[in-house]
């Protein structure tokens, strides 16, 4: 890892080390590093999640880790992936939406 510019924040102090953990808990392999199943399909939510919702990826990661969307995803994975785009969508909304009551 290359030393920071001066005023760059690390990950850590962005908030982005429970992200890159939650990714390296979806890598499988020892010397050739590759996503999981579930790891692509976390990926592709995020995507279809940030562009149905104009939102940037940092804004949608931070939503994501909040209300721990990538649990969800990875926990409901094998229901979820054989629906549409309009139907994940509506499913991370009806969850983020079901987290913030608690």
């Amino acid at each position: 890892m290359s030393e920071l510019s001066k005023g760059e924040k690390s990950g850590k102090e962005q908030g982005w080390i429970g992200f890159e953990d939650a990714i390296q808990e979806l890598l499988v392999g020892t010397k050739k590093r590759t996503l999981s199943r579930e790891g692509e399909f976390l990926i592709y939510c995020i995507e279809i999640y940030k562009t149905a919702k104009n939102l940037t990826g940092k804004e949608v990661m931070g939503l994501f880790m909040k209300y721990r969307v990538n649990e969800y995803v990875r926990s409901y994975f094998e229901a979820l992936h054989t629906t549409g785009e309009k139907y994940i969508v509506n499913d991370i909304d009806l969850f983020i939406e079901a987290r913030q009551s608690i």
